[in-house]
C-alpha cells in the first residue's frame, strides 16, 4: 500500500510595495531564510495568539456565569426570610385583627369550607 503526502497548499498575496519592504527588512532582521518562512512563522505566531484570546474569552464567560450563580443563590437567600416575614405578618393579622358582624355568615357553606381548609393545608400548615 502506498502512502501519498498530502500537499502544500500554496496561497498568492498581493502586497503593496511598502508592505513588501517591511516583509522583506523583518525577514532580514529575523534571520529567516526567505520571505515565505517569515509569513509561515507570523502565521503561526497569529493562530497561536487567537487561540489563546479565544481561552481567555470563554474564562471571562466562565466567570461571568459563576457571578450570576451567586448573584441569583444571594438573591433566593435573602428571598426567604422575606416570605417568612410576610407569612408571619399575614398570619398575625388574620388572628389579632377582630372580623366584623356583617362580613361572616353564621355557617359557611360547604364549597367554601373545602376550599379554605384546602388552602390552609397548601400554604399556611406546613410553615412553623
Amino acid at each position: 500500500m502506498v502512502l501519498r503526502q498530502q500537499k502544500a497548499v500554496s496561497r498568492g498575496l498581493r502586497y503593496d510595495e511598502d508592505v513588501n519592504q517591511r516583509i522583506e527588512a523583518a525577514t532580514e532582521e529575523g534571520g529567516f531564510s526567505s520571505a515565505s518562512a517569515f509569513m509561515r512563522a507570523a502565521t503561526e505566531r497569529e493562530l497561536a495568539g487567537r487561540e489563546n484570546f479565544v481561552d481567555a474569552a470563554q474564562q471571562r464567560i466562565a466567570a461571568s456565569l459563576d457571578r450570576m450563580v451567586k448573584e441569583i443563590r444571594n438573591l433566593r437567600l435573602g428571598q426567604q426570610p422575606l416570605f417568612a416575614f410576610v407569612d408571619v405578618l399575614a398570619k398575625t393579622f388574620s388572628t389579632c385583627v377582630p372580623k366584623r358582624r356583617g362580613m361572616c355568615t353564621a355557617k359557611p357553606s360547604p364549597t367554601a369550607k373545602r376550599a379554605a381548609t384546602g388552602f390552609l393545608r397548601a400554604w399556611a400548615w406546613p410553615w412553623p
